[in-house]
This record gives C-alpha cells, sequence and structure tokens, in this order.
C-alpha cells in the first residue's frame, strides 16, 4: 500500500510538469493563495487543501496555465470574499463565482478576458459546486472566527457586601 505522502508528491509532479509555461508547484501556489484569505492557519489549511484540488481539477479539465490561475483564482477570491463576509450564504457566494467565471469564459471584450472555453468554464463551476459549494457548511465551520469572550468583573455599585458570617465557635449546639 502506498503511502499518502507518496501519492501526493505524484500528483504534484503530474501537475508541475503538465503546464504549458514555467512549471507550477501546486502546494506553494495553493498555500500562497491561502494564505491571501486571512483565515487562521487551521482554515487556510483546509483552503489551500482545496485550491490544490482545484488546480488537479484545471490539469485535468487541460487548462493552460492562464486558465488555471484564472479558475482557481476565482475560486480563491470567492473563499476570501465569504471569510470577509461570512454571514453570506451559499447561493450569493455561487452567483459572485459564476460571474467571475463568465467573465473569465465568453469572449466580449472590455467585460471580459476570454481565458477559459467553455467546456473549462463548466468543469469550473461543477468543480467549485461539488468540492466547495456543496460543503459550504463545513468550511463556514471550520473557517469562522471563533468567538472571543471578554470578561471583566465590576463591583455591584451602591450594594452592600452581605456580612462576615459568625464564627463556628460562637454556634449554637442544637439537641
Amino acid at each position: 500500500m502506498q503511502s499518502v505522502a507518496s501519492a501526493r508528491a505524484r500528483a504534484r509532479q503530474r501537475v508541475m510538469a503538465s503546464t504549458d509555461d514555467a512549471p507550477l508547484d501546486v502546494a506553494e501556489y495553493a498555500s500562497s493563495l491561502a494564505a491571501s484569505c486571512d483565515a487562521s492557519p487551521a482554515a487556510a489549511a483546509h483552503v489551500a487543501s482545496l485550491l490544490a484540488d482545484a488546480c488537479r481539477a484545471a490539469f485535468q479539465l487541460r487548462c493552460s496555465r492562464a486558465a488555471l490561475e484564472a479558475f482557481v483564482g476565482a475560486l480563491a477570491a470567492s473563499v476570501r470574499d465569504d471569510l470577509a463576509e461570512w454571514p453570506r450564504g451559499a447561493a450569493a457566494s455561487f452567483a459572485a463565482f459564476r460571474e467571475r467565471v463568465l467573465a473569465l469564459a465568453v469572449e466580449r471584450p472590455p467585460a471580459s478576458r476570454g481565458v477559459l472555453n467553455p467546456l473549462q468554464a463548466s468543469g469550473a463551476v461543477d468543480f467549485a459546486l461539488r468540492a466547495y459549494y456543496a460543503h459550504f457548511a463545513l468550511f463556514k465551520a471550520v473557517c469562522a472566527r471563533s468567538p472571543v469572550l471578554d470578561l471583566a468583573q465590576r463591583s455591584a455599585g451602591d450594594v452592600d457586601a452581605p456580612p462576615a458570617p459568625p464564627p463556628l465557635a460562637a454556634a449554637v449546639l442544637l439537641a
């Protein structure tokens, strides 16, 4: 049985060798995008894993380097926006992601860039639906900021403290 680390290393090498431009270190690229999302270290690890999977999905869709960066960048921007405006729901987040992908896919300057072809755009939306939006509540729970509890003791104001109890030596024995 092969180890998980060696399987990840082979997948990373395959993606690094697949781009048509300079090699892309998927783990480093995903980690740098996750760090820009302003998340806690635990949440950043989950976001980096999601973005690394997005890189692999882009490889399977035979995206060029520019298309890969556009696709993963659109997903990272959606995650970043979701972390910044966390009460935002999955429907609003998906609508914003779909608009980003359409701006990358459709060739109608100056509103769009035409980086992704229609098959790649469809694959990007399918991946986002399966990997991110299907588990949106899980990401919400993992990436939510922990509430900070601020306790301060204050005097009770005009309320007097109760008198001290009498000593036990002065107690009356009831038989």
